[in-house]
């Protein structure tokens, strides 16, 4: 499911309750690309947890904008902003990554699988044979590229974690089938440390575990309004999500957006080749009638939208 939106209300921006500190060999973490959200929600919660964090971007003015977006979060959370703020570094330089415990890489939500794979190489190649690395995934197709890159190397991991304005308990980690057990324990370690429990599988050629749930799930919502067998209001009061804070399908579907449920369909459908990820001609109509969810005022439900 997609995870930088940013039509996403962010009144749970905080991080999960009382986490552990990340482990003494695991206190330095990079970030590898300060433009989506889930790199700031990372930067933050790595801080309240006690961590120190370099945020790298090949462009330094995203780093500084991501710093400030950070910094500002800081403020409403534990202890003096100013000393939180000081266990942040920024810049340009990719061999600061070296000095890191682990390296988060996180590509833009609009990069090709071309793009990502490159950008791990990169890394790959400036960085030590030390750290592991963990490409952040935002969607299913984004998934099923990456995986293949995952498969024999023992230090490179892919990790989704939906929604990163929304403290979740778990993400899907990919580590293919022999990953290196040092690299593995630091994962968890810190993974753990930000309250975030990896469900482990060893690729994800079919997409999302999130998706490959969820998708169903809505299209039987669907069916059934449509059969006018259950309300709008009974399905979501019937059949919440914990992973989308209790939300019910149809609400989910409008904090998702509309044609983004649509587009993961379509890609689990390619993927898999089942037809029960087909989207709902119900979801056609809205997108067609440009009923697109909550971003645009409009979806299952009708939503007042700020001047």
């Amino acid at each position: 499911m997609v995870t930088d939106s940013q039509h996403i209300p962010s009144h749970a921006d905080g991080p999960p309750g009382a986490s552990p500190r990340p482990s003494a060999a695991a206190r330095r973490i990079g970030i590898h690309g300060a433009t989506p959200a889930i790199a700031r929600s990372l930067a933050y919660r790595f801080v309240h947890a006690g961590a120190s964090v370099a945020l790298i971007d090949s462009e330094l003015r995203r780093a500084e904008k991501a710093f400030h977006d950070v910094a500002s979060r800081l403020q409403n959370g534990r202890g003096a902003p100013g000393e939180l703020a000081q266990r942040i570094e920024i810049g340009q330089d990719l061999e600061t990554l070296n000095r890191q415990s682990i390296v988060f890489h996180v590509p833009s939500r609009q990069a090709s699988p071309e793009v990502i794979t490159r950008e791990i190489q990169h890394i790959e190649s400036i960085l030590s044979a030390e750290p592991p690395i963990v490409t952040m995934l935002h969607d299913s197709e984004q998934a099923a590229a990456i995986t293949p890159n995952v498969e024999g190397n023992a230090r490179l991991f892919a990790m989704h974690i939906p929604l990163p304005r929304f403290p979740v308990p778990f993400g899907q980690l990919v580590h293919g089938q022999a990953p290196s057990s040092a690299a593995h324990q630091i994962v968890r370690d810190v993974l753990e440390s930000i309250g975030v429990t990896p469900v482990e599988t060893p690729h994800a050629l079919g997409g999302l575990l999130l998706d490959r749930q969820f998708i169903p799930v809505l299209n039987e919502a669907c069916r059934l309004l449509r059969a006018s067998e259950a309300s709008i209001e009974a399905l979501d009061r019937g059949f919440p999500i914990p992973w989308l804070m209790h939300l019910g399908p149809l609400q989910a579907a409008d904090l998702l957006g509309i044609d983004q449920v649509i587009s993961t369909g379509r890609v689990l459908t390619t993927l898999t080749g089942d037809s029960r990820f087909d989207p709902h001609p119900l979801l056609l109509s809205l997108e067609d009638r440009g009923y697109l969810g909550w971003k645009n005022g409009r979806g299952f439900y009708d939503y007042a939208l700020d001047d």
